[in-house]
C-alpha cells in the first residue's frame, strides 16, 4: 500500500473502504519493453490487475470476483496505449462506501449513513490535489457531493450496477 501497508488493519471491523491501505500502485511492463516508463492516470480496480494478468497467460477471462467487477484488461493499454476509460471506482465495505471519479473523493463512514436525500455527512475531496484526504469540500460543491452522495447510497443499498451506471453529471469533470 501507500505506506508499505495493504489490507486491513489487525481490527478488519475497523477498515474504511477507502484511504492508504487500497491505493495500490501497481506496475506492468511489457517483455519487450515497450512503453517503459508510461503512467496510465485513469481509474484502475484490482480486478483489472487479474484481468491483464490472465490476458498475458492467455487463459480466458475469470468468473467470479472479477467479472462482476466489471474488469478491463489492461492489455489494449500495453499494446496501443489505448483503453476503454473507467468514469469511477467505488468501494464499499463495513466501515463505510468512497466513491472515486477522476477529480473527487467522495467517503461516507458507517456513521454517515444519514439518509436526508442531501449529501448525508460524508466528504469531498478534490482530485488529485487532495489526494490524502485532508480538505472537505462538500459545502463549498454541493452539485457535485449530491450526486457522488446518491451513488453512494446506491452501492450502500447492494445497487451495484445502478450504482455504477447512474450519470454522475458535474461530479465526473471537476
Amino acid at each position: 500500500g501507500l505506506h508499505g501497508r495493504l489490507g486491513p488493519p489487525d481490527d478488519a471491523a475497523a477498515e474504511r473502504p477507502f484511504g492508504e491501505s487500497i491505493h495500490l500502485p501497481a506496475i506492468l511492463r511489457a517483455a519487450d519493453g515497450a512503453m517503459a516508463g508510461q503512467r496510465y492516470g485513469g481509474i484502475v480496480i484490482p480486478a483489472d490487475i487479474g484481468a491483464t494478468l490472465r490476458g498475458l497467460a492467455g487463459l480466458r477471462p475469470g468468473g467470479g470476483a472479477a467479472a462482476a467487477a466489471d474488469a478491463r484488461s489492461l492489455g489494449d493499454l500495453l499494446a496501443r496505449w489505448e483503453h476503454r476509460h473507467r468514469d469511477r471506482a467505488i468501494s464499499v465495505g463495513a466501515g463505510g462506501v468512497a466513491v472515486t471519479t477522476d477529480a473527487w473523493r467522495w467517503i461516507e463512514g458507517e456513521e454517515g449513513k444519514a439518509a436526508d436525500g442531501g449529501r448525508g455527512s460524508g466528504r469531498l475531496h478534490a482530485l488529485p490535489d487532495d489526494f490524502f484526504e485532508m480538505c472537505d469540500g462538500a459545502d463549498r460543491c454541493p452539485a457535485e457531493a449530491a450526486a457522488l452522495a446518491h451513488v453512494a447510497a446506491l452501492a450502500r443499498a447492494g445497487r451495484l450496477a445502478e450504482a455504477g451506471s447512474t450519470p454522475l453529471g458535474a461530479a465526473a469533470e471537476g
